[in-house]
């Protein structure tokens, strides 16, 4: 009689742990989007953590389309994660020629948010992001100190750097070196108040 109550009670466990790995497995939820070659997505793959409410959406990417994501030193990278509050990572670990993946974390809002932004890079390049300066909103200047030995990093070789930041903010963004040496210089940034944010948080992240 023993050993059949022990059978029971290990049938019963049993049955308890499969209950439990089932309710485990069902608070998080998948779906699977439409792939876009002709943008070059290859997939999309998103989960949504039910008890937190965290939304992971997984895009795999053709590696010829990656840099435009990325950007000079991580600056349209940055733009996408600073315009949507979402966290973007790209794995770059792939041997050429392999796929890429952008993971992006957050929000339901946020990550719908930083997919689109990508989406609209894959089909017409960085440039489509651009903020235009001329809304009819008023201009504003601000000015930021930059280390003397950083400012090399916000013009970037042949200035390329300051104009993508430029292309990116919507923002006119220029440096005054005319102080000695060891003192700060001054970025000064011209744009609409959103132009300024996006330029000077950019120009923070180059600095970093």
């Amino acid at each position: 009689v023993d050993n059949t109550n022990n059978n029971n009670n290990d049938t019963s466990n049993n049955n308890n742990n499969n209950n439990n790995t089932t309710n485990s497995s069902s608070k998080t939820s998948e779906m699977v989007l439409p792939a876009d070659p002709a943008i070059g997505l290859v997939s999309t793959k998103i989960s949504v953590d039910e008890e937190t409410g965290v939304t992971t959406e997984i895009m795999e990417v053709s590696p010829q389309k990656i840099g435009a994501i990325i950007g000079t030193k991580g600056a349209i990278i940055a733009e996408i994660q600073i315009r949507s509050q979402c966290k973007v990572l790209v794995d770059q670990n792939m041997p050429p020629g392999v796929n890429r993946t952008i993971t992006m974390i957050g929000s339901d809002a946020q990550v719908k948010s930083a997919a689109d932004i990508v989406k609209l890079i894959l089909a017409h390049g960085p440039t489509a992001i651009h903020i235009n300066t001329q809304t009819g909103d008023q201009l504003l200047n601000t000015e930021m100190d930059c280390p003397q030995p950083l400012v090399g990093r916000i013009i970037g070789g042949n200035g390329g750097t300051i104009r993508e930041l430029q292309t990116r903010s919507g923002a006119k963004i220029q440096i005054n070196q005319d102080f000695p040496d060891g003192v700060p210089r001054k970025v000064q940034i011209t744009g609409t108040s959103q132009a300024i944010k996006i330029a000077t948080e950019l120009i923070q992240y180059v600095l970093d």
